[in-house]
């Protein structure tokens, strides 16, 4: 994937089974549910192509509110992650790995927009 592109969208909801109804509905995406260890994740399909992912808000997550998360593909997760801070955001999720997909962070800029820089690992 390009650099800076957009390449991922999450939701994250606090009813599953709602949202699952309401995307597959407004978009035609066909939702599939992988069970991860301690928790599931949909990924939303059109035909065999995966477009999005959606994931339950836990308590451990604190005083989330629904949304959506655009992730953008990045050379390396912890130089996106140092040079953000630089200049003027902050971290909300610490760099840290997902197993069998990347590394990742959470950046909330400036202004307050959260968004997420990832680098694949394939």
């Amino acid at each position: 994937s390009l650099h800076g592109a957009p390449c991922w969208f999450e939701t994250l909801t606090t009813d599953v089974g709602l949202a699952s109804t309401f995307y597959a509905g407004l978009f035609g995406w066909a939702p599939e549910v992988m069970s991860m260890p301690g928790y599931d994740y949909t990924v939303f399909k059109i035909g065999t192509d995966p477009v999005a992912g959606m994931l339950r808000i836990t308590p451990e997550m604190g005083n989330l509110r629904p949304h959506w998360g655009t992730y953008f593909t990045m050379n390396d997760a912890d130089e996106a992650a140092e040079e953000a801070i630089r200049l003027g955001a902050r971290l909300c999720v610490p760099v840290r790995d997902i197993p069998g997909v990347g590394r990742f962070c959470g950046i909330t800029s400036p202004q307050g927009v959260t968004f997420y820089a990832i680098r694949y690992s394939s």
